[in-house]
């Protein structure tokens, strides 16, 4: 897990589906990397062509899996309205 918070690798996750299990299901797909100090980011297109800047941190992944190239992330109140 730790390889995906290194920049050069985090770029990898371009293309992911983003969930969110709680209450939303799909949230959309990484469409970028934004390396914020101390504070790494997904760019993340919702279905209805928005985007989110959501943060990409240990603490927020509950899965990650390569071979469907799915992250699910628990997202912080308020990030997605």
């Amino acid at each position: 897990l730790a390889d995906y918070f290194e920049e050069e690798d985090a770029f990898s996750l371009v293309g992911w589906t983003v969930i969110e299990e709680q209450n939303i299901g799909i949230v959309g797909f990484v469409v970028d990397y934004e390396n914020i100090p101390g504070n790494p980011c997904i760019w993340v297109r919702r279905p209805d062509g928005n985007e989110v800047l959501l943060p990409l941190h240990e603490d927020l992944v509950q899965w990650m899996d390569e071979s469907s190239k799915q992250i699910s992330l628990i997202i912080p109140e308020g990030l997605l309205e």
